[in-house]
Parts: C-alpha cells; sequence; structure tokens
C-alpha cells in the first residue's frame, strides 16, 4: 500500500457531504469528490462546496455517502492508502487510529467526477466581491413570509455597495433590502 497523505481535519473535510445530493440515481452527485487538483467537492446540482485537501493524488476519488458522513464524525488524523494491487477489491483506504474503510474498484469503474473547476468562476475573470451575512438574509426571508425551505429567493444587486433587494422569485409585493458587508 502507499500512502496518499494525510486528511488532518476529516470532520471539516467531509462535512462538505452536506452540499451532496441525496438522490442515490445520480452517484456522481451524491458522492464527495478528492480531486487531484488539491480540492475535495460536495454538489447537488445547485450548489457546490469546495475545501482544499493536501493528499496527493493520481485520480478523482469519489467517497460515497455513507463513508462520508462516518468521516465527518472522526476527529483524528486520517491516513489514505492506494492499494495498488489490480486484483484487490479495495482500492483505496481510510485508516483513523481505531477504524478503517474502503473504497472498492467496483464503485469506481464508473465513476467519472464532473468538471467542477469549469463551473468555479476563474481569478482572472472579472468579479465584484460582497459580503453577506446569511444569518440576516434567513431573518429577512421569515420576515417576509419565506419559510419554506425551498422558496427561491431573488437577490437584485444594484450596485457593489448599495443595499441588496430580497424578494420572491416572480413576486415583488412583498421586498426587504440587506447592506453588504465590508470584504477586507
Amino acid at each position: 500500500m502507499k500512502s496518499l497523505g494525510t486528511i488532518n481535519n476529516p470532520k471539516e473535510l467531509f462535512s462538505l457531504i452536506n452540499a451532496a445530493g441525496k438522490d442515490e440515481t445520480r452517484v456522481h452527485l451524491s458522492n464527495v469528490w478528492l480531486s487531484k487538483n488539491g480540492f475535495a467537492y460536495g454538489c447537488d446540482g445547485h450548489i457546490l462546496a469546495a475545501r482544499h485537501h493536501d493528499l496527493t493524488l493520481d485520480c478523482d476519488i469519489p467517497v460515497n455517502a455513507q463513508i462520508s458522513k462516518q468521516l465527518c464524525k472522526i476527529t483524528d488524523p486520517i491516513e489514505v492508502f492506494d492499494n495498488d494491487d489490480p486484483n484487490e477489491p479495495t482500492a483505496y483506504t481510510f485508516k483513523s487510529f481505531h477504524s478503517s474503510w474502503g473504497i472498492t474498484q467496483q464503485s469506481l469503474s464508473h465513476a467519472k467526477m464532473p468538471n467542477m473547476e469549469a463551473l468555479t468562476p476563474q481569478k482572472t475573470a472579472p468579479t465584484e466581491e460582497i459580503g453577506l451575512n446569511l444569518y440576516l438574509v434567513e431573518r429577512l426571508r421569515k420576515a417576509l413570509g419565506l419559510t419554506v425551505r425551498n422558496a427561491s429567493t431573488k437577490l437584485v444587486f444594484q450596485s457593489k455597495l448599495g443595499p441588496i433587494k430580497v424578494t420572491v422569485r416572480d413576486n415583488d409585493n412583498a421586498y426587504g433590502l440587506i447592506m453588504p458587508m465590508r470584504i477586507n
């Protein structure tokens, strides 16, 4: 077995499972992906969460929801191994001080990571950065009667430092304003 490195805070890294999809028929979106580009991703098609990792990988590794949910409860470092044996059913092993988990060759056979980098805005693209206090956005949503989890919220930005209009999508009968935060 060849060590690929250590995940020092698996609880933090594998919390990305909270952004992954729940639909088991869409396996590409129900995993935490450890990418060879140095990031781990969780994505359900609506949201994408990414976090840096320090593993040295030759390929992208999907970590299924069941294993990810177990790993996000671990506070001790986890070492990741490539089993390097084509006849071995377990392709990768995650080992903590107390336990180990294996990812099988079968689960990797049809897995191909979606192109997460193509979705992520690049630093070379012109961007504007603003900060929003999401607690205040949620309070404003409640004040507007948007207590349903899947009710779409529309944010209208008129300028970088001006107030942001918050409405229900396709309904301007009720609205709120929230001020952006300065990002230093």
